[in-house]
């Protein structure tokens, strides 16, 4: 027999699969371990997010790999993002973008695909030398930023290096610690570190303005 009570009633609405591809796709950065692409969402309700594909050689796609974290995109407005991770440094992969709709039941067609390879750990800069090494006193002005009043009654020291010979490299970070009082400083003391400016990576100098001194 049959129960003369019912269920609750529940409205159910089909869901196509998206049928515009997502374009502009393009590689934002990579680092040692993954790769961040961006592009636009598609406008309208029916998409609810997007999913990532990946691919060795540009044409075998897979919707997982081993060890690689391809996690799903949430739709919103404007320019979006998404980070593959777990990749391995020195490895070619092939990232494309699909829109999915309710509970990634359907996808549309894929996105144009982005190559992205994540790069070693950079190793330090090499050659680093102090080209020259200047005192601005009020009364005998003996560098250029005086004449602008940048930097009177301080020092500058000029800088030169050698290129980078692993990248990508986007631009150099110049940084200055005074080590007057204490007889070493690490790289991982952040709180003695001053940034004086970050280069573009075609740059191989740079001066370093407003020293006080008489300090090391």
């Amino acid at each position: 027999g049959y129960s003369s009570a019912s269920s609750a009633i529940i409205d159910a609405t089909p869901v196509v699969p998206p049928v515009t591809a997502v374009v502009g796709l393009a590689l934002r950065h990579t680092t040692e371990t993954s790769a961040t692409v961006e592009f636009t969402g598609i406008a309208g309700d029916v998409v609810i997010g997007y999913s990532m594909e990946i691919s060795l050689d540009g044409s075998t796609w897979l919707a997982s790999l081993d060890g690689v974290s391809l996690p799903g995109i949430p739709h919103a407005g404007g320019t979006l993002s998404g980070t593959a991770s777990g990749l391995t440094a020195g490895t070619e992969y092939h990232i494309r973008v699909l829109a999915v709709n309710l509970n990634s039941q359907g996808a549309g067609p894929p996105s144009n695909a982005v190559a992205a390879t994540p790069f070693a750990l950079l190793l330090a800069v090499a050659s680093l030398v102090p080209s020259q090494v200047t005192a601005c006193v009020t009364s005998a002005c003996g560098c250029g930023c005086c004449l602008s009043n940048l930097c009177r009654g301080t020092g500058t020291v000029s800088l030169s290096w050698a290129a980078s010979l692993i990248g990508p490299v986007t631009g150099y970070q110049v940084s200055y610690a005074d080590v007057s009082d204490t007889s070493i400083v690490q790289v991982s003391d952040n709180d003695l570190w001053v940034e004086s400016a970050v280069v573009p990576a075609s740059s191989r100098s740079h001066t370093v303005v407003g020293l006080s001194l008489g300090r090391a």
